[in-house]
Formats: C-alpha cells, sequence, structure tokens
C-alpha cells in the first residue's frame, strides 16, 4: 500500500510528480489527496522523514498544480496548501507574493485556482490561530 512506501525519501515529491503528470482526472485526484494527507502524517520537522532539500523541491513546485483544470482535483490542491500552510508558513517567504502574483497576472483559470488556494490557506492559517488562543 502506499501507507508503507510513506516514510521513503522522495515520496511527497514522486505523488507531486503524478499530481502534476497524470493524464486521468482520477489518478491526480489520488495523489493529490494521498500527498495532502501525508503532509499531515509526516511533513513536520520533528519526525525526520522529509528532509530540507524535499520541502524546498515541493513547496516550489506547488505554483504549477494552479492550472489544475478539474475542480475535484484543485479543490484538494487548495487543501493541500493550507496544510502544507500551516506547517511551513515560516520557510515560505514566497507563498502570498506567488499567489497575488497569479491572482493579477494568471491566466483566469489560473485566477481562480489561486483564489480558491488563497482562500483554503486562509482558512487552515485562522482555525490555527483560534485553536492557540483557547
Amino acid at each position: 500500500t502506499l501507507l508503507g512506501w510513506e516514510r521513503t525519501t522522495g515520496f511527497c515529491s514522486a505523488l507531486q510528480e503524478v499530481a502534476l503528470t497524470a493524464i486521468e482526472d482520477d489518478v491526480r485526484w489520488l495523489a493529490t489527496i494521498h500527498l495532502k494527507n501525508a503532509v499531515v502524517r509526516i511533513w513536520r520537522r520533528s519526525l525526520g522523514v522529509v528532509t530540507e532539500e524535499e520541502r524546498l523541491h515541493v513547496r516550489q513546485r506547488m505554483p504549477a498544480l494552479l492550472q489544475e483544470k478539474h475542480d475535484m482535483v484543485a479543490t484538494q490542491i487548495g487543501l493541500l496548501y493550507g496544510k502544507l500552510a500551516r506547517i511551513d508558513l515560516s520557510e515560505w517567504s514566497d507563498l502570498f507574493p506567488s499567489l497575488l502574483y497569479v491572482i493579477n497576472a494568471g491566466s483566469p483559470l489560473e485566477q481562480h485556482r489561486a483564489l480558491l488556494v488563497l482562500h483554503y490557506v486562509l482558512k487552515e492559517l485562522v482555525s490555527k490561530t483560534l485553536l492557540a488562543h483557547r
């Protein structure tokens, strides 16, 4: 199963590559869901599973996912962005500038996707802040 491969170096990058390049919508959707779930389970530095190089590689390739045409996949990409931002915001200094650039200069599809991503990122960050104040 995929869970058995989760702790293998390059797992997250491989899932992201499938999400970027697979022809079938269902394959991209499943790859994105598995990547989102893997981020929740293994992305934290304290676990030592995902290397700094892989983290950087995944974050740098995220904007390419904004060209996704299928709405169900795009929703999972938005959720993935939110989970990554929740954990890695301090190291992801170009997250908001890159989203704003796409919103201002991207194609209509990319603009829509960037706004969707911004929604999920802000929603995730607000929930993190609200939980911290309880």
